[in-house]
């Protein structure tokens, strides 16, 4: 006779918190941030089980980092819901002592950025990449106004 222990069921907050701070759920990200994927491929590519490749997709869901794609025959497939994604970037961007004019981006330059980001450097965390997002668009903003500024003022002389 064996013991089962009830799961406690998570807020739709604490899930946040946990999908955002996982190195799981992160690498399951950058999986489908490369292209859409399906369980099995996942799970094979990530060396995990079916099990945790399945709670993971099914909590990405939840959160709204990810949609249901084309579904092939049996195989449903995912991709990143880039709306939501940047809705959640822009969440979190409030969240730090910034000043950013966060309504200037738009779902296009995040999604570049993203993948910009995601490909060159593992950041460990959905918050660590968003993050590492907003951060080097404001360098780079940063670097462009100064190089208009030299530019500008070489101009005077």
């Amino acid at each position: 006779m064996g013991v089962y222990l009830k799961r406690k069921s998570l807020s739709l907050e604490e899930m946040y918190e946990r999908v955002m701070t996982s190195e799981g759920h992160y690498q399951v990200l950058l999986e489908l941030l490369e292209k859409p994927g399906y369980h099995e491929e996942l799970a094979e590519t990530l060396k995990i089980g079916l099990g945790t490749t399945s709670d993971r997709i099914a909590n990405l869901f939840k959160v709204g980092l990810i949609k249901k794609g084309n579904k092939v025959g049996r195989k449903q497939y995912y991709e990143v819901d880039w709306e939501n994604f940047f809705s959640l970037w822009k969440k979190e961007i409030k969240k730090q002592p910034v000043d950013f004019d966060v309504e200037s981006f738009n779902d296009i330059s995040f999604e570049v950025a993203v993948r910009l980001y995601s490909s060159k450097i593992r950041w460990g965390n959905i918050r660590g990449l968003m993050l590492a997002v907003l951060f080097r668009t404001m360098w780079e903003d940063a670097l462009v106004k100064d190089i208009f500024k030299t530019v500008e003022s070489r101009k005077k002389k």
